[in-house]
């Protein structure tokens, strides 16, 4: 397999990054801010929580499903696409939660079929390059995306068109790849379980996962808020896209440039950095476009190093540790988790009158402080040649 067919069949995740980016940073931001500004701190994370959900539900079906056949993908991926069109016209909280909730559970099923395939599939020797280039797609898509929705929300049919014409560009590859591999793909055992016990070694690898995820989860679609209602910035929208532009920019030069082996082994400085990051932005309380800028650098360093580090850990892992599925899972869960603990917090400081910022950036650092303390003790790494 040679590099170029990575660089196709790698397009899905440039469209799962764009399509998760636009839903849980910038499109249900705006959208709830529109039609019920007094709770959309709560709204916005039951969404969320309950788009979580239906992504946990999507990879524990593909991770239990005996085999994904390529016409139920196929249905799948026109789901999320129609689906994910629908937000632009949907006018009712329910309504759009429930074509949330139905594009999270379809994106994830996909996703989690076809990164476990490609995983697998990946020669020894193409195993640094490919995380490399899911890596770049995903920061790809997390740079364009809240830029693109946040200028063309209210163009409903341009992004319609963008998001049917890239999905069809990112699955075609591999979507042919799949079809004929399936027919030699033996059906997995019925008692195949999705909760592989994990190894002793990768329990604090996973945990710090886990912390880091739960963070970010909370961090990233708070930004547009931060920046409105804590930092008094006039056109958040757009500002706030730039800001998480900036720390994806940031992130890929990390992960472009920086041995990926190194970055898993210079993991804890990634929770300290954002810490700083966060820290200084709170304590100064200042939109101004320098400090924005600064921190978005600063975040966007802590950011790449955690990205690249962790994706290189799991890759590179012994098929038999189930590392991929693991992490997926762990992703999900934290994000379930990160949800449901924001939409509390919003709930809990609309009844009493308190500010949600300080309270919600206090349990960020405490979650980066813990994976910061998962870092330490036995040192770990991948056992696959050839990484």
């Amino acid at each position: 397999m040679n590099k170029r067919n990575l660089l196709l069949r790698d397009l899905m995740y440039l469209y799962t990054s764009i399509f998760c980016a636009s839903i849980q940073n910038i499109v249900t931001q705006m959208f709830f801010d529109r039609y019920d500004p007094e709770n959309k701190e709560l709204l916005l994370f039951t969404t969320l929580f309950c788009g979580a959900v239906c992504t946990m539900l999507g990879i524990l079906a593909s991770s239990r499903m005996r085999k994904n056949g390529i016409v139920l993908l196929t249905g799948m991926i026109a789901a999320v696409i129609l689906s994910f069109a629908g937000l632009f016209y949907i006018g009712t909280f329910w309504m759009y939660t429930i074509l949330f909730c139905i594009a999270s559970f379809c994106i994830n099923y996909v996703y989690n079929t076809f990164d476990v395939y490609i995983t697998a599939t990946v020669p020894p020797e193409n195993r640094e390059w490919n995380v490399r280039v899911l890596l770049g797609y995903q920061m790809a898509g997390y740079l364009i995306s809240p830029l693109f929705f946040s200028v063309f929300a209210s163009r409903s049919w341009v992004c319609i068109t963008f998001s049917v014409l890239l999905g069809l560009c990112s699955y075609v590859p591999i979507g042919k790849e799949y079809s004929m591999a399936s027919k030699h793909i033996p059906e997995k055992k019925a008692d195949v379980k999705w909760s592989v016990t994990l190894l002793e070694e990768d329990r604090k690898p996973m945990l710090y996962c886990f912390f880091m995820f739960m963070a970010i989860y909370i961090l990233m679609p708070s930004i547009a808020y931060l920046l409105k209602d804590y930092l008094g910035v006039s056109g958040y929208a757009v500002r706030s896209s730039l800001f998480l532009a900036g720390i994806v920019l940031f992130s890929s030069v990390v992960i472009l440039f920086c041995p990926a082996p190194d970055m898993w082994r210079a993991r804890i400085a990634s929770p300290l950095i954002l810490m700083g990051a966060l820290i200084i932005l709170l304590l100064l309380r200042s939109g101004h476009a320098a400090v924005l800028a600064a921190t978005a650098v600063v975040s966007g360093g802590g950011y790449g190093i955690f990205l690249s580090g962790s994706r290189h850990y799991v890759n590179t892992a012994e098929a038999e540790r189930h590392l991929i599925a693991r992490y997926n899972q762990i992703m999900t869960g934290a994000s379930l988790a990160g949800y449901l603990f924001s939409a509390l917090i919003g709930w809990f400081c609309t009844q009493r009158g308190i500010p949600a910022v300080p309270v919600k950036y206090s349990v960020i650092l405490l979650l980066f402080a813990s994976a910061a303390v998962c870092t330490g003790g036995k040192k770990h790494r991948p056992d696959r040649k050839g990484s």
